[in-house]
This record gives structure tokens, C-alpha cells and sequence, in this order.
């Protein structure tokens, strides 16, 4: 008698898929936690604003963006995901906005007011387009102020932190997306470089004329010359 078919148990990841959210999420808030001291608002909203991460591919589960065989595979897992990441991000992050300074408070406002425009593009299926990967970018990245608030450090520095980020993954977005322009279309050399090369020249002209510290272009100039290569020389797209 032939063997029964067994089928796979394996489930299906729903962690992130988008592997540069981590970097944008992960990276400044770590930046923000070593700008001060670690306290309690702090842990929490880094503890939130990782749950509002989580909750991504869930949500797109769900609501089948993932496809139908995904929705119906794993719809029901996902959405107890989706409630119990939302339940959890809520809740710590209202603790922390209970707990923190008037001054954070308006400052969370940052972050919301970004993560609810970069879910306006999610829902219309615009979060791939340029203008999605750069708010997506910003939001993820504004976290950093109100985590950064919260362990002491003063808002102007806290603020001028994040306009590193920004400028940062202004250059590697658009580097990264001009690669892939390059191996689809053939994009020119000039038009690879144009937007890095303003992300350099703005964070030039903004130290230049003390608009920002120095130490912000200093900060900045690391991702700004790598995005700067990456479109000058752009790698096999699988790599």
C-alpha cells in the first residue's frame, strides 16, 4: 500500500519581510538609546513602537496582500498576531505617553502623524513607489526623537539626530532604488546620482550655513558617500 501523503507542517513566517525596516527602526532607536540613558519611558517605547513593526506582515496577512492561499493558510494566526502585537504596542506606548513629559507627549505626535501617512500608502498599494519608501523611511526613523527625549537628551540635539537618519536613507533609498532602475531599465549615470548628490549637498548646505551642527554632516557622511558608490557602481541586482 503506497505511503499517505503527508503534508507540510511548516508554517509560514510572519515576521517583516521588508529586511531594511529593521535597519530604519532598529538602527536609530539604538543611536537614540546611546545619545542618553536608558529609563523606563524609553523601554517602552522602544518595546511599541517594535510592536507596531511586528504587526506589519500580520496585518498584511490578514488582509490578503499576502495572496489568497496565504489569507486562508493563515489568516486566522495572523489576525490573533495583529491583535496581540496592537493590544501590547497600545498599551505600552499609552503608559509611556502617560508617564513622559508634556514635551515627549507632543513629540510623539512625530511619529504618528508619519506611521498613519505611510499606512494611507500601504492600504492604496502605494508603499513601493518613491514617495512610499522615503516616508516609510522617515517614519521608522522618527522614532528615535521622542525614545532619544526620553533619556534625557534635549530636544534640538534629539531632533538634529533624526535629520542624520533622514538624510541617510534619503542616499540609500534612492541609491538602492536606482540600482534596481539600472538593472530594469538601463537608468543613466546622472540620473542614478541626482538624488544622492542632493542629500549630500543639502546636508553641506545646511552645516554651511549653521543651520545644523557640523557633526550632523560628519554623522551623515558615511551612508551619503556609500549611497554615492552604490549609484555610481551599481552591484548585480541580486546582491
Amino acid at each position: 500500500m503506497a505511503p499517505a501523503v503527508v503534508g507540510s507542517s511548516k508554517q509560514r513566517s510572519l515576521a517583516p519581510k521588508e529586511h531594511g525596516a529593521y535597519a530604519q527602526l532598529g538602527l536609530p532607536l539604538l543611536t537614540a538609546l546611546l545619545m542618553g540613558r536608558p529609563t523606563l519611558v524609553s523601554g517602552l517605547l522602544v518595546a511599541g513602537f517594535a510592536c507596531a513593526l511586528l504587526a506589519h506582515e500580520p496585518a498584511l496577512v490578514a488582509a490578503g496582500r499576502r495572496g489568497k492561499r496565504a489569507r486562508t493558510e493563515d489568516g486566522a494566526r495572523a489576525r490573533r498576531n495583529l491583535l496581540a502585537l496592537a493590544s501590547v504596542g497600545a498599551i505600552v506606548l499609552a503608559v509611556a505617553f502617560g508617564l513622559g513629559t508634556t514635551e515627549l507627549r507632543t513629540l510623539l505626535f512625530l511619529p504618528a502623524v508619519l506611521g498613519a501617512a505611510t499606512t494611507v500608502l500601504v492600504v492604496l498599494d502605494a508603499e513601493r513607489t518613491t514617495v512610499g519608501e522615503h516616508l516609510a523611511a522617515a517614519a521608522l526613523s522618527s522614532t528615535s526623537v521622542p525614545v532619544a527625549l526620553a533619556g534625557g537628551v534635549a530636544t534640538r540635539e534629539a531632533l538634529f539626530g533624526w535629520l542624520v537618519w533622514l538624510f541617510g536613507f534619503f542616499s540609500a533609498v534612492s541609491a538602492v532604488r536606482s540600482t534596481i532602475a539600472t538593472r530594469k531599465h538601463g537608468a543613466h549615470l546622472l540620473g542614478r546620482l541626482a538624488p544622492v548628490v542632493a542629500a549630500l549637498g543639502g546636508a553641506v548646505a545646511l552645516a554651511a550655513l549653521r543651520l545644523c551642527p557640523a557633526w550632523v554632516l560628519v554623522a551623515a557622511a558615511p551612508m551619503l558617500g556609500g549611497g554615492l558608490v552604490l549609484a555610481a557602481f551599481p552591484p548585480p541586482r541580486a546582491r
